[in-house]
Formats: C-alpha cells, structure tokens, sequence
C-alpha cells in the first residue's frame, strides 16, 4: 500500500505545475523531470509503478488545462 501512495506522490508536481503554470509545455516537463526522479530515487523492481504514478498525474494535469477558444469566425 505504502508503494502506490510513493508512485502517486511523483505525480503530484505534475498537478501542481498545471494548477501554477497552465501549459501542456510545463506539464510535460514536469512530468519528464519527475519520470528521472521516480527512477533514480525508487528501486529498480517500483520502476513501472512509478512511472505509472507520473502518468496518472500527466493525465490529470492535462485533463485539468484550459482549452483553447475557437478562432474568430468560427
């Protein structure tokens, strides 16, 4: 249990860097950067349920920006 709640708080910062900055640019960077912290924090064997967690956040984050309006005339 104590392994799936570390793998989500490596997507937290994904979160809060969309809620900061709302940019799929900045989500996704963030998003790279925790993937290297996950793996080189974590054990080898959490690897995937890690990078899981980073993905759950991506996910979310990404859901969670504001969509573009339509172009005039539109």
């Amino acid at each position: 249990m104590f392994a799936l709640l570390y793998a989500l708080a490596h997507g937290l910062p994904v979160l809060i860097a969309g809620q900061l900055w709302p940019t799929k640019k900045a989500v996704l960077i963030t998003a790279a950067v925790m993937s290297v912290v996950a793996v080189a924090l974590g054990q080898l064997a959490y690897a995937p349920l890690d990078l899981a967690g980073v993905a759950v956040g991506l996910w979310l984050a990404l859901l969670q920006l504001p969509k573009k309006p339509p172009a005039p005339g539109q």
